[in-house]
């Protein structure tokens, strides 16, 4: 689930100019590569000096920010093992222009490449979305890595792809604006700070996330949103929380469910589903990858009154016909509340979009 969160996706890297990677460029990035795994790989048993603490995800928020979801990944947890092997399993089947996935089946085993991915762990990704000073919503992720500095060069230098482009300096941190950072809704800021990737709207963002970076953290925020985070299961792959302002929540939820929310808000009526929606005061997720093809969510709602749960869980159950006829859905369950809406579903089919994941990251 992480790659396919944006900010870290098809976004991610700089676009090529021509589409082409020669022979000879291919044997370069393969040479590059191979001695900078072996230059950074630590021995077997080896303490790692170079690692460095995941941030606390709240540190990485503003008092005014309205959303925080984390993906955190543990090398301990057995469905994120399973997650990593089907994304490198499925490389040896991808075509088309050198890819990540490919280049390193040229130089190393598929076991040494596993045993490379998990030690870059743990990881984090947070989002965090806020409206800046005239409401319009600003998306921020970070993407924080523990693991050896090696890695972190190399998935730096992945990201921009090779070009020269245009920077900023900050704090002694180099902001870099990608092609069309202009546009704040594309997340084409791009920023490298104490281990951790930042990807956001808008170069005063990437500012300020460094400056959370580089100070001692603050406490967190007072209000609804850090009432409701505090009460989540931080063991969690995936969690968070969403305060229902600016359409922040109508947004996330085009955002995680993508074509399957389109699917939903043609079935219910575009108008209906979205005044549905903002009924909604606060939501919570937390998520966990049981394997490769499966992952158990639990989500609640909270409504303005609880005349508005019978609408919300109508929604949903539109949400289990649509999941079902696409052979999504597994198990699902909802249960209205005094205050809002639980539901608990367990969604399937994430093996192709895993197996082609690494064979897309093209350099």
């Amino acid at each position: 689930m992480l790659w396919m969160a944006p900010g870290f996706g098809q976004n991610a890297a700089a676009p090529r100019t021509d589409g082409v990677v020669t022979k000879s460029s291919q044997m370069r990035i393969v040479l590059w590569l191979f001695m900078t795994l072996v230059l950074v790989s630590p021995l077997p048993g080896e303490d790692n000096p170079s690692r460095r603490p995941i941030p606390d995800p709240t540190s990485l928020a503003s008092s005014n920010s309205l959303s925080l979801f984390v993906v955190s990944a543990r090398p301990e947890k057995a469905g994120l093992r399973q997650l990593f092997k089907t994304a490198l399993n499925g490389t040896d089947s991808q075509g088309g222009p050198a890819s990540m996935g490919s280049l390193m089946s040229d130089v190393i085993s598929r076991q040494n490449q596993q045993n490379l991915i998990m030690a870059a762990l743990p990881l984090q990704w947070v989002r965090v979305d806020q409206p800046d000073s005239q409401g319009r919503l600003r998306t921020l992720t970070v993407l924080s890595v523990s693991g050896w500095q090696g890695m972190q060069a190399l998935f730096y230098q992945g990201m921009l792809a090779g070009k020269v482009l245009e920077t900023r300096r900050h704090r002694g941190e180099v902001i870099v604006l990608r092609p069309g950072w202009q546009n704040p809704e594309d997340l084409m800021v791009m920023a490298r700070s104490q281990g951790s990737f930042v990807n956001c709207a808008t170069p005063e963002l990437a500012r300020q996330t460094i400056d959370r970076l580089l100070d001692r953290p603050s406490p967190p925020g007072h209000g609804p949103l850090w009432d409701a985070y505090a009460g989540l299961c931080k063991t969690r792959d995936i969690y968070g929380a969403a305060v229902n302002r600016n359409g922040s929540l109508l947004r996330l939820i085009s955002w995680a469910g993508r074509s399957i929310t389109a699917r939903i808000r043609r079935e219910v009526g575009a108008q209906n589903f979205d005044r549905i929606v903002a009924t909604v005061r606060v939501a919570t997720l937390e998520a966990e990858v049981i394997s490769d093809d499966q992952i158990d969510l639990e989500l609640r709602f909270s409504t303005a009154t609880p005349s508005q749960i019978d609408d919300l869980k109508m929604v949903w159950l539109t949400a289990q016909h649509e999941l079902k006829s696409l052979d999504r859905l597994s198990q699902f369950r909802a249960t209205p509340l005094p205050s809002g809406l639980l539901v608990n579903l367990s969604i399937t089919g994430f093996r192709g979009d895993v197996s082609r994941f690494l064979g897309t990251l093209s350099l």
